[in-house]
C-alpha cells in the first residue's frame, strides 16, 4: 500500500488483507482510511465488530465489481440507505415486536411448529417411498412386464420367449417369491427369498456391495448354485465378516456358494427378501398356462417406448395361445402390462401418503389462518404506530417489507420448531409404515426435507401475513392521530377475519369427516367374522431340508412327529398343519374339472385355492365341519382313494342346492388325478378381512406333502406361556429343521389392518388439531369482534337491550360464519374422501347420516367458542367501558 496509517485495534487484519489485494491500490488506501474512522467511533465488542468489517467488506466489493463507486477513488452510498442495511434494520425491529408480546408470539410459533412439522414428517415419507431418485442405475428404463388373463403373473415357457425373442428389450429376467431355509451352522433360519432367471441383475445394474452378482448364464447353468445375500442377513447371520465371499451354505439343504452382498436399498421384488438364488423351473405337465408362477421385468432399449414393448408382448402372448386355444373370446381376455419399476413398487403406499399429506396440508392451512387472524388482531393496536410512520416519511413498500419479515420471521422459527417436531414423527413413521413400504428404512430428515421446510415456511409466511401487512400498509388509514377510539368494528377487517374462520371450519370439517370414515371402516372391519377362531392360537412356519429328508414319507414323518409332539404339550389344547395359514400370502389357484361336466372355453372353467391340511388343522383353527367328515387315518393307506375336503363358497359354486359328496373333481395342480369330496367345511378369509372368502379345497397330508408347512396350535392358557414351549420341543426334535414366525396369529390379524390403524391414527390426529385449532380460530375473532365492538354493545345496554339479548346476537352473528364453513367443508369432505375410499370397507365415503352427524359436532363446538365472549359482553359494566372511551 502506498498510505500507511497508526492502526488502531479497531480493524481486523483480514479486511486490510482482503481490500488491499482485491481493489485498486489508491481506492483501497481511501477505503480503508474510511472504514477505520468509522469503527472506531463504533465502539463494538470483537465479535460485532468482525461482523461489522464482513458486512462492509461484502458491500464493497459487490459494488465494485459491479461498477457502482460514484467516482474513481470514491465510496457507494452504503451508510443506512443499503438495502442489506435496511433488511438488517427491519429484522432487528421485528424481532423486538415479536418479544414484547411473548404470549401471542409463542401461540402463533406453536400453531406454525405443528402445522409445518406435519407436513414435513409426511413429506419426508412422500419423498423417500415415491419422489426419490431410484438407486437402480436402468430405473428409467426398467419395466415390469405381465402376459396375463386374470393375473399378472407369466409361466416359464412365456419367460423364456421374452429372453430370446422380444427385440425392443435389451436385457429380461424373472423372479418369484420364495422361501427357503438356510442351514450349515448352529440353527437353521427361515428366509423370504427370490428365486432369480435370465439378465435378472443385470436388467436392474445396482453393483453388489461385497463380492458380484452371478451372470445369466449362471443363473441357467445346473451345475453351478451361486447365491445373493442382503446385507441386512450379511449382517445379522455373518456379522458383516468381509471373509464370507465363497462359502458354501446349504439352501434348503442343497449346496450354495455365497458369491456377492447386496446394498441395503436393493428391494427387488419387495423388502424384506434376504436371499437371492437360481431359479429351477418345475416341469410344466399339459397347458403351460396352468404354471404361472414367474413376474418377468425387463430393459428397455433407448430407441423403443413402452408403447412398442406393450404391442411386441401381445404379439408373443397370441402366438403361444394359438396352439392350445380354440376360442377367440378367450384369446380376446388376455392383456398385457407394462409398468414403470418407480410405479410398480410406490404404488401400494402412494395412495395412503397421498391421503395423509392432503390432510396434513389442511392442517397447515387452518394454522395460517389462525396466524394471520392473530395478525389481523393486532394490526388495531399497531395502527397508530403505522400511521405515524407514514407521516414521518416511510413509503408503503418500505413499511410492507418490515410487515413481511416480521410474518417470515415467525414462520421460519415456526418451521425451526416444527423439524424438532418432525424427527419424532419421523421415527413413529418409519415404525409404523408397512412393512412392505418401499425405503421406508430411507425416511428421514434430510437436505430435501430441510429444503422442503425452508420454502413451506416462506410460503407460510407470506400466506398468513400478506393479507394483514396489506391492510396496514395502505394509504388511507385514519383521519387523524388522536387519541381517542374508534366506537364500531373495522367492516373490512371483521370480513377477512370471518373469511378466515370459513375457511378454518371448512378444511377441520373435512378433516374430521376422513377420521370419522376411518373409524366407521375400522370399526366394521373388526366386526368380520374370519371363519375361524382367533383367540390362543400360535402359528409357525416349519421347513424340512431336502439333505436331511430325502423323500415325501420321510418329510410327512417328521411333520406327524413334529405336531403329535406340540399336541401333547400340558400349554397346548390341539394342533395341526396347513400348507398356509390365513392372513399369510396368496395361496396356488388353479383350474378345476367336475366329472360329468364340460366347459366350452377356459373362462368358465371354475378356479379355486388349493391346500394340504391335516384333521389336526380344522379342529385348532375351529373351523366348523358342516356337511361329512373330516381326515381320518384311513385317508393315508397306500390303497385309499383319493380325497378332499371343500369350503362352503367352492360347494355353492359347484352344486348350489344339492350335496357335495362323493363328487368328483380335478385340480390343475396335479394333473389327471381325480379325488372324491368327503366333507364340507366353512370358508375362510384366508387374504383379508376386506376380502370375500374364495372358493377352496384342502388335501390330506399323507396323500400330498410339501416341504414347507405351516403349523397352528390352541393354547390351553396364555399364549405367550405357550410359546417357548413350542419352540424348545421343535429344536429338541431337530435344531436343522427352521422354525420361524412363532407369534400368535392375532397379529397377523392385526397386521392385515395396519393400514387402515395407522390412516385412523394420523387422520384422527390432524382432525382433533384441525378441530382444535378452528375452535380457537373461532374464539379468537370473536374475542377480538367483541372487544372491539365493546363500545358498541355497552350503548345497546344503556338503551335497554337485555344480556341475554346480547348473547344471542353474538352467538349467532359466530355461528353464521360457522355454518358458513360446515356448508364449504362438505364440498372439501367429498373431495378428501376419494381420496380415502380404496381404505374405507362396507363405508359409504358419501354416508349422509355421517356427515349431518359430525357436521352437527363441529357446530357445537363452533357454538362453544362463541359463548365465552358473548358471555363475557353481557356482563361487562356499559358505565366502565364508556367511561374508558
Amino acid at each position: 500500500m502506498s498510505r500507511s496509517f497508526d492502526r488502531r485495534p479497531q480493524m481486523p487484519l483480514w479486511t486490510e488483507a482482503l481490500l488491499s489485494r482485491v481493489l485498486p491500490e489508491r481506492v483501497s488506501s481511501e477505503v480503508l482510511g474510511d472504514l477505520e474512522e468509522e469503527l472506531a467511533g463504533l465502539r463494538l465488542s470483537w465479535p460485532s465488530r468482525h461482523f461489522w468489517c464482513l458486512r462492509q467488506a461484502s458491500s464493497l466489493l459487490f459494488h465494485y465489481l459491479r461498477g457502482k463507486f460514484s467516482s474513481p477513488g470514491g465510496l457507494p452510498k452504503r451508510r443506512g440507505d443499503s438495502f442489506m442495511h435496511a433488511l438488517v434494520q427491519d429484522f432487528r425491529i421485528a424481532i423486538r415486536k415479536l418479544a414484547r408480546r411473548p404470549v401471542v408470539s409463542l401461540l402463533a410459533l406453536l400453531t406454525l411448529a405443528l402445522g409445518i412439522g406435519a407436513n414435513s414428517a409426511i413429506y419426508s415419507a412422500v419423498y423417500a417411498v415415491v419422489l426419490k431418485p431410484s438407486p437402480y442405475p436402468n430405473a428409467q428404463r426398467t419395466l415390469i412386464l405381465g402376459m396375463r388373463g386374470e393375473d399378472s403373473s407369466v409361466s416359464f415357457r412365456e419367460c423364456r420367449e421374452v429372453l430370446d425373442q422380444a427385440a425392443t428389450l435389451e436385457k429380461a429376467g424373472c423372479y418369484s417369491g420364495w422361501t427357503v431355509s438356510l442351514s450349515g451352522r448352529d440353527e437353521a433360519v427361515l428366509l423370504r427369498a427370490a428365486a432369480v432367471y435370465g439378465d435378472f441383475f443385470q436388467v436392474l445394474g445396482q453393483p453388489a456391495r461385497l463380492g458380484r452378482l452371478p451372470s445369466a448364464e449362471e443363473l441357467e447353468s445346473h451345475d453351478q448354485r451361486p447365491l445373493v445375500i442382503s446385507a441386512q442377513l450379511w449382517r445379522n447371520q455373518f456379522a458383516s465378516d468381509s471373509s464370507v465371499i465363497g462359502r458354501e451354505v446349504l439352501l434348503d439343504g442343497t449346496p450354495a456358494t455365497i458369491v456377492g452382498v447386496l446394498p441395503d436399498s436393493f428391494e427387488v421384488p419387495t423388502p424384506g427378501v434376504q436371499a437371492w438364488f437360481p431359479l429351477r423351473p418345475f416341469q410344466e405337465q399339459g397347458d403351460y398356462r396352468r404354471y404361472r408362477y414367474l413376474n418377468l421385468l425387463g430393459l428397455r432399449r433407448s430407441d423403443a417406448d413402452p408403447q412398442a414393448v406393450r404391442e411386441e408382448l401381445e404379439a408373443l402372448e397370441m402366438g403361444l395361445l394359438a396352439e392350445v386355444v380354440e376360442s377367440p373370446q378367450e384369446v380376446a381376455d388376455w392383456t398385457t402390462t407394462v409398468i414403470p419399476l418407480s410405479s410398480h413398487q410406490s404404488a401400494q403406499a402412494r395412495p395412503l401418503l397421498n391421503a395423509l399429506w392432503a390432510a396434513a396440508g389442511f392442517v397447515l392451512l387452518i394454522a395460517c389462518a389462525n396466524v394471520a387472524n392473530l395478525q389481523l388482531s393486532r394490526s388495531s393496536a399497531r395502527q397508530r404506530e403505522i400511521t405515524l410512520r407514514r407521516a414521518l416519511g416511510a413509503g408503503r413498500l418500505r413499511l410492507l417489507r418490515q410487515l413481511l419479515v416480521e410474518n417470515i420471521l415467525l414462520a421460519v422459527t415456526g418451521g425451526v420448531l416444527g423439524l424438532a417436531l418432525a424427527f419424532f414423527a419421523v421415527h413413529g413413521l418409519r415404525r409404523f409404515l408397512p412393512a412392505d413400504t418401499p425405503r421406508v428404512a430411507e425416511i428421514a430428515l434430510d437436505h430435501q426435507v430441510l429444503l422442503f421446510t425452508l420454502g413451506v415456511s416462506l410460503a407460510a409466511g407470506l400466506l398468513f401475513g400478506l393479507a394483514p401487512a396489506l391492510r396496514l400498509s395502505r394509504r388511507r388509514q385514519f383521519t387523524a392521530l388522536g387519541s381517542g377510539r374508534l366506537l364500531t368494528a373495522d367492516p373490512p377487517q371483521e370480513r377477512l377475519s370471518r373469511l378466515l374462520v370459513v375457511a378454518e371450519t371448512a378444511l377441520a370439517l373435512a378433516l374430521v369427516v376422513g377420521a370419522g370414515l376411518m373409524v366407521q371402516s375400522l370399526y366394521r372391519l373388526t366386526r368380520v367374522d374370519p371363519g375361524f377362531g382367533v383367540q390362543g392360537v400360535v402359528r409357525m412356519e416349519l421347513s424340512v431340508p431336502r439333505n436331511r429328508y430325502s423323500d415325501s414319507e420321510a418329510v410327512v414323518r417328521f411333520f406327524e412327529r413334529a405336531i403329535e409332539k406340540v399336541r401333547n404339550l400340558p400349554q397346548i389344547r390341539d394342533a395341526g398343519l396347513v400348507h398356509l395359514t390365513p392372513f399369510t400370502g396368496y395361496n396356488w389357484g388353479s383350474r378345476l374339472e367336475i366329472e360329468g361336466r364340460t366347459f366350452s372355453d377356459l373362462q368358465e372353467q371354475p378356479r379355486t385355492d388349493w391346500q394340504i391340511a391335516d384333521a389336526g388343522y380344522f379342529r385348532a383353527m375351529r373351523i366348523p365341519l358342516l356337511q361329512g367328515r373330516a381326515f381320518e387315518p384311513r385317508d393315508l393307506l397306500p390303497e385309499a382313494t383319493p380325497v378332499t375336503i371343500i369350503n362352503r363358497t367352492l360347494a355353492q359354486t359347484l352344486w348350489p342346492g344339492e350335496s357335495p359328496l362323493g363328487k368328483r373333481i380335478r385340480s390343475g395342480q396335479e394333473g389327471d388325478l381325480w379325488v372324491t369330496v368327503v366333507g364340507v367345511v366353512g370358508s375362510v378369509r384366508h387374504h383379508g378381512l376386506d376380502e370375500p372368502p374364495l372358493p377352496e379345497m384342502y388335501r390330506p397330508l399323507g396323500q400330498r406333502s410339501l416341504r414347507e408347512m405351516h403349523a397352528v396350535a390352541l393354547a390351553s392358557g396364555p399364549v405367550e406361556a405357550a410359546i417357548p414351549a413350542i419352540r424348545d420341543t421343535l429344536r429338541q426334535l431337530d435344531p436343522q429343521v427352521p422354525v420361524s414366525h412363532l407369534a400368535p396369529l392375532e397379529e397377523k390379524i392385526q397386521g392385515s389392518m395396519r393400514d387402515r390403524a395407522l390412516m385412523l391414527g394420523l387422520l384422527g390426529s390432524f382432525a382433533l388439531l384441525a378441530l382444535l385449532l378452528g375452535a380457537v380460530g373461532i374464539y379468537g375473532v370473536l374475542s377480538d369482534g367483541v372487544a372491539r365492538r365493546l363500545p358498541e354493545l355497552s350503548i345497546r345496554m344503556a338503551l335497554g337491550a337485555s344480556p341475554s339479548h346480547l348473547k344471542r346476537r353474538v352467538v349467532s352473528q359466530g355461528l353464521k360464519t360457522a355454518v358458513a364453513g360446515v356448508a364449504l367443508g362438505l364440498a372439501a369432505a367429498l373431495a378428501l374422501s376419494r381420496l380415502l375410499e380404496s381404505h374405507l370397507f362396507q363405508t359409504d365415503p358419501h354416508d349422509p347420516m355421517l356427515l349431518i352427524s359430525l357436521s352437527a359436532f363441529l357446530l357445537l363446538v363452533a357454538a362453544g367458542a362463541c359463548y365465552l365472549p358473548a358471555r363475557r359482553a353481557a356482563h361487562a359494566d356499559p358505565l366502565q367501558v364508556l367511561r374508558d372511551q
